[in-house]
């Protein structure tokens, strides 16, 4: 085949788009396999049928391959949708971030330390967000297979001419639009929460109705689309017949009027006596047994060797095709459950993806409670389901021990005891009392999941004394099945109390420790020790972080910790 000026000079601008594409390597093996398979498919057509008569049918080809491969990039940005909802689920503090952003992070941890960029709270903007991803990665997995499978039936409707109808085949085409514009419509809306969020964080960012305009830009792709596959099919119902076999038919136009007079006496009603009918068996057994009838015998038979060879090489193609798409989605797997390692970085862990390690629950699922009675206040998330855990409980439980000094697993019941107290003392006391306290879930890191529970007080003294805040963890261990305590993270309990003390400078604090304190933080680098106030140190100094490296700790660190941390 010869190719034009401006087909050579199409295939070098597509050659070019392809490789400086942003684009990962498994969507550009999907393109290559969908060219590869236009290629196979159009020589398929080419053996009983003109080159002019498969140019003009070609769309049926092209549009169909084109909407399979669509497919596989919707679900990719999907599944991308998904991740970014996860990271933002699991991060409230912009500085969280910079470990992931490259030279943009450390901008934006600088900017956080002067102030200038808030918390990342979960709000409703942002609740809204990663509902939207979950949702949207629901419809577009359900509509890539709906488009597969459709685009699938138009290709066999093209070899197999006759099974469906010019109308049909249309039909299958609006089937596989309509689930386009579907999920366009909820990329639309995952956008507008997505770009809500942003302007929450970075003020100036513009906001568009994307789930109007995504709709009218995909509507206006399939609109064009539609016209040149209603040609292509109307040239395909219209041409069936190949050139060569048209000629060989008008040539042979005396000997078709007589099978047509034989299939009008074949037709008509059999009554007949019998001898009549053995005499007219006989003269069509003659007209049978005539050269032109046999060519077109031979044809038919030839047609059938052609489609026969056409539905084994289809098939193996077929066989290829999901073949690499179980390859995509099990890297996509892969990659979902690979767990990232923070490094250089004294900032909590924060579990950057989902990770799947158990065949239980497959998403982190709460229930947000925030309440304000008076000038008492809850703010709490409370776990439902977490990615590789089969029970909950325990870390509700250990929750509910921690923040509100209760037994119970029923939160509604520790809240409401919880609104009783604070209303009884203030109405006990002549100055006025408040609190709050919240709960987040912090971080996933290996076998611990992790929470933060901040607690204020106003005990209504009206000194600093009477003042409260206090930062406290639960490390849950999944392994353990419950909260780890001070001396699970380590073996030796006294060298580890003399490491610690050497960190601490009678010129800056009050005393040394004597003792391990119950509350930490545990980091990429290290461990956070936190003293309570006037522990260590003076009033004025409140709680006392003493920091130490993992290889300060190595030679006291538990054999148990360092698995549970992946180390």
């Amino acid at each position: 085949m010869i190719l034009t000026t401006k087909q050579k000079i199409l295939i070098i601008v597509g050659a070019i788009i392809f490789l400086i594409a942003d684009i990962s390597m498994i969507e550009r093996i999907v393109i290559i396999a969908g060219i590869v398979a236009y290629f196979f498919m159009r020589k398929q057509l080419l053996v009983d049928n003109s080159i002019e008569y498969t140019q003009k049918i070609r769309d049926t080809l092209i549009i169909p391959i084109v909407q399979i491969i669509a497919s596989f990039f919707l679900f990719e940005e999907a599944s991308g949708a998904v991740k970014s909802a996860g990271k933002i689920d699991s991060l409230h503090d912009i500085s969280t971030y910079t470990p992931f952003l490259g030279d943009l992070g450390k901008g934006l941890d600088i900017a956080n330390q002067l102030g200038v960029l808030p918390d990342i709270e979960r709000s409703q903007s942002t609740l809204e967000y990663i509902n939207s991803a979950t949702t949207v990665n629901n419809v577009v997995s359900f509509g890539a297979i709906l488009i597969i499978i459709l685009a699938i039936a138009e290709l066999y409707g093209v070899f197999r001419l006759g099974k469906f109808t010019k109308k049909q085949m249309l039909m299958l085409y609006g089937g596989a639009s309509i689930a386009f514009i579907v999920c366009s419509i909820y990329f639309g809306i995952y956008m507008e929460k997505f770009m809500g969020v942003l302007a929450g964080i970075f003020s100036g960012t513009d906001e568009y109705p994307f789930a109007i305009i995504f709709p009218i830009v995909t509507l206006v792709l399939v609109g064009a689309f539609y016209k040149a596959y209603s040609n292509a099919l109307e040239n395909l119902f219209n041409y069936s017949l190949p050139e060569s076999v048209k000629e060989n038919n008008l040539q042979e136009q005396p000997n078709r009027q007589s099978e047509e007079q034989i299939d009008r006496n074949s037709s008509e009603p059999k009554v007949q006596s019998e001898p009549m009918q053995v005499e007219e068996t006989g003269r069509i057994k003659e007209k049978l047994e005539t050269p032109p009838q046999a060519k077109i015998i031979i044809k038919e038979k030839a047609e059938q060797k052609s489609f026969f060879r056409f539905n084994i090489l289809f098939g193996i193609g077929l066989v290829v095709l999901m073949g690499i798409v179980a390859l995509w989605i099990l890297r996509s797997n892969e990659k979902d459950n690979s767990t990232p390692v923070v490094e250089n970085y004294s900032e909590p862990i924060i579990q950057q993806e989902d990770t799947i390690t158990e065949a239980t629950s497959t998403t982190n699922q709460f229930e947000y409670i925030n309440e304000t009675r008076g000038n008492y206040e809850v703010d709490i998330e409370w776990p439902i389901s977490l990615i590789g855990m089969k029970d909950v409980s325990g870390i509700q439980l250990a929750i509910a021990q921690k923040a509100f000094n209760s037994n119970i697993y029923d939160i509604h019941s520790c809240v409401e005891k919880y609104f009783k107290e604070g209303n009884e003392s203030a109405s006990l006391g002549e100055c006025e009392t408040a609190g709050k306290v919240t709960v987040r879930f912090q971080q996933r890191l290996n076998n611990l999941y992790v929470f933060k529970i901040q607690i204020y007080a106003d005990l209504g003294g009206g000194t600093g004394l009477s003042l409260i805040y206090r930062d406290e963890y639960v490390y849950f261990d999944k392994e353990m099945d419950r909260t780890l305590e001070i001396s699970d993270l380590f073996n030796d309990y006294s060298q580890t109390l003399f490491l610690v003390n050497n960190h601490i400078s009678l010129d800056e604090y009050a005393s040394k420790a004597t003792e391990l304190p119950e509350n930490f933080i545990i980091s990429s680098s290290g461990i956070t020790f936190i003293f309570p106030k006037y522990s260590i140190g003076y009033g004025y100094q409140g709680e006392v972080e003493i920091s130490l490296t993992y290889e300060e700790l190595n030679n006291v660190l538990s054999d148990s910790f360092k698995n549970a941390i992946g180390k």
